[in-house]
């Protein structure tokens, strides 16, 4: 609705999308205060095919939070059942932010 408005010209919108883009990703600490790429920008900018996700994926990885989820996946390990093992459970997260595909189930159900 913004780029069709008759009365906006194209000078400001794009003022204002660059700005919303610039300040998201200075908070999202991936932009230092001169203009430089900081943090987890090189891996962002890898995965630019699959934005938004890159930036989620860059904010859990720079919280801690995807971490944090292993850390407690690892107290439920089984030696027994693969799809407890950690690198399984990285890869399901890994595959939900990256891969836009449902796969069938690999792995037999007991």
């Amino acid at each position: 609705p913004f780029f069709n408005s008759s009365t906006a010209d194209l000078q400001t919108q794009v003022a204002y999308q660059t700005r919303f883009s610039v300040d998201l990703l200075y908070k999202e600490g991936l932009l230092s205060t001169n203009g430089y790429t900081s943090g987890l920008a090189n891996l962002v900018t890898a995965l630019f095919e699959f934005e938004p996700a890159n930036i989620i994926l860059a904010r859990l990885i720079s919280r801690g939070l995807l971490h944090s989820f292993l850390w407690e996946a690892e107290k439920n390990v089984s030696k027994a059942d693969r799809r407890t093992h950690l690198t399984v459970r990285l890869t399901e997260v890994l595959s939900w932010f990256l891969c836009r595909l449902r796969l069938p189930s690999t792995l037999p159900k007991n």
